[in-house]
């Protein structure tokens, strides 16, 4: 008998990766083959503990029409408690019950056994079991961290990785776009791919101009523009982006200084861009580089110099990052803060917030 369980904190990640493996298993039309028996484990009319229960009693059943079969216990609610602190000791009892009667139990010929459910824990002590145990397979799908450092560049690895699986090419500025649009959502991520695959093909790549053509507008994305509009000088586009965000970000979180959000934002881009100073004098950048430069440099480079986010970035992603850089040089570039610290200074002394935000927007146009 082999149990597949298959968890983690990201519930569409763990309802995809569980359905995907039961089409590999018995093809699309799985619910009418006769050698698979779903319990329904997200039914909130039966505790987890009956859905456990009848589990167990199919699992224990030998097939009869074939040589095997598999009993999926689908989207099942159990794991989700052990992380509500009132349900602890029915969680505990409930997981040390799964752990004897499934993880444990003697192999039933025949039958193959899978799980699926949100909120298993990797440090949890049945995870840990699950992963000693024989003949038994556990996937642990979680959430990205947002608050991580390399949040971004996680997401971005993760969309090209599969992009490419799916058998198509994303830029690496549409793969940020993409990152910023959808952020953590797997389910929103996959659907706002599935949209660009139809209108990408037949070339197959994703370019930045299919993502402003297809992609659900989001506030994240649009912020993330109107700081790379700003870092690239490019006046018009930012003023053009204003409006619209503004409206949106109204509509979404109401009331509140949003022009003052937003600035917070240009602040990021600009620290962005100090930062990158210091790392490109760091790999001695030279004036003219091209966007080859850092493909072309020696891998010792990671080893010399681990804390250059230069060096962990797509070089497609490093040399966008090295040419708004250099746009601004330091002098530039003291003014352009000093310049948002005294936006920010007027906003919270009173000044009309979005007057002085495009005032703003202008006069880092002509730093």
């Amino acid at each position: 008998m082999l149990l597949t369980v298959i968890s983690g904190s990201d519930d569409a990640a763990v309802k995809s990766r569980s359905q995907l493996l039961v089409t590999e298993w018995y093809g699309a039309e799985f619910d009418r083959c006769n050698d698979l028996e779903i319990v329904r484990g997200d039914n909130e009319t039966v505790p987890p503990e009956e859905s456990l229960n009848e589990f167990l009693s199919s699992a224990l059943t030998p097939p009869f029409f074939s040589e095997q079969k598999t009993v999926w216990l689908r989207h099942w609610s159990g794991f989700q408690l052990l992380n509500e602190s009132r349900s602890a000791k029915t969680a505990e009892a409930l997981m040390n019950r799964f752990a004897e009667e499934v993880v444990k139990a003697p192999p039933v010929p025949g039958v193959r056994l899978l799980v699926d459910g949100a909120g298993l824990d990797g440090r949890k002590a049945l995870t840990k079991l699950l992963k000693s145990a024989e003949n038994v397979e556990v996937e642990i799908l979680n959430l990205p961290d947002q608050r991580a450092r390399d949040f971004v560049r996680q997401q971005v690895t993760s969309l090209s990785a599969q992009v490419k699986a799916a058998g198509f090419k994303l830029t690496p500025d549409a793969a940020e776009y993409l990152a910023a649009a959808t952020g953590s959502d797997i389910a929103r991520r996959n659907n706002e791919l599935e949209k660009l695959y139809c209108y990408v093909a037949p070339e197959k790549t994703i370019t930045l101009e299919a993502c402003r053509d297809v992609v659900s507008f989001d506030v994240a994305a649009v912020s993330w523009e109107l700081s790379s509009a700003l870092s690239e000088r490019n006046t018009a586009g930012a003023l053009a982006l204003l409006t619209p965000l503004l409206r949106s970000l109204r509509r979404e979180r109401g009331s509140g200084n949003q022009e003052l959000s937003l600035l917070w934002s240009a602040a990021g881009a600009f620290s962005d861009i100090v930062q990158t100073h210091g790392f490109m004098q760091e790999l001695e950048v030279p004036k003219r580089f091209g966007p080859n430069f850092f493909d072309q440099l020696d891998s010792s480079y990671k080893e010399r110099f681990p804390k250059n986010k230069l060096l962990s970035c797509h070089p497609y992603r490093a040399y966008k990052l090295c040419e708004s850089a250099s746009r601004w040089s330091p002098q530039s570039l003291a003014k352009a803060l000093d310049l948002i610290t005294e936006a920010q200074r007027k906003m919270v002394s009173g000044g009309d917030p979005q007057f002085t935000l495009e005032n703003l927007i202008i006069d880092l146009g002509r730093c």
